[in-house]
């Protein structure tokens, strides 16, 4: 069954917009399942539940043997203290170019990429964070975007390469890749 088909049938039965019906019906779908199951088969939340216990118990444990574990005094401090130097240099220089800098920069590089129309809609997008008045936070997200992102292509390309190249190191990887 062709498109052209399928548009002839739902006409042929009453339907104009099937874009329309279908959100009609998900709609619909989601009020009669919120009512079905209301207040059932939900997520333990709040002090009472398990995994909050549990949770708390280890951020309890780290903040106990923060400053005493050896694993945290030469291993996680060092890598926590060279990633805060990265974000905030990577904030630094958001902040050296200020806001005019910022679109500007957002700007070209949406033209520079995309099209005119892209470029504008950035423009516009970043403009309007600093008319709400989130500019301050919206700088400290894209901080720490930007370092995320490059981080995480830091490490995951020579992994890559690594694993491409070496068959022990795939068969080593893939299961945590798969699992993540």
């Amino acid at each position: 069954m062709t498109t052209v088909d399928v548009q002839v049938a739902l006409r042929a039965a009453g339907i104009r917009n099937p874009r329309l019906w279908a959100l009609l019906a998900l709609i619909a779908a989601t009020v009669l399942g919120y009512l079905a199951f209301r207040g059932n088969d939900v997520l333990a939340h709040g002090e009472d539940a398990p995994a909050f216990h549990f949770l708390n118990g280890v951020r309890d444990w780290v903040d106990d043997n923060r400053d005493t574990s050896a694993v945290f005094l030469f291993f996680v401090n060092e890598i926590r203290f060279g990633i805060s130097l990265f974000i905030e240099g990577i904030q630094a220089t958001l902040s050296f170019l200020g806001g005019v800098g910022v679109v500007a920069m957002v700007g070209g590089l949406a033209a520079l990429f995309a099209r005119w129309r892209i470029s504008a809609l950035a423009i516009a997008g970043f403009t309007s964070l600093g008319m709400l008045g989130l500019w301050q936070e919206s700088m400290d997200t894209l901080a720490l975007t930007l370092a995320a992102v490059t981080l995480s292509l830091l490490v995951g390309i020579p992994l890559g390469i690594f694993a491409g190249c070496n068959r022990r190191a795939r068969s080593l990887m893939t299961p945590v890749l798969d699992l993540m």
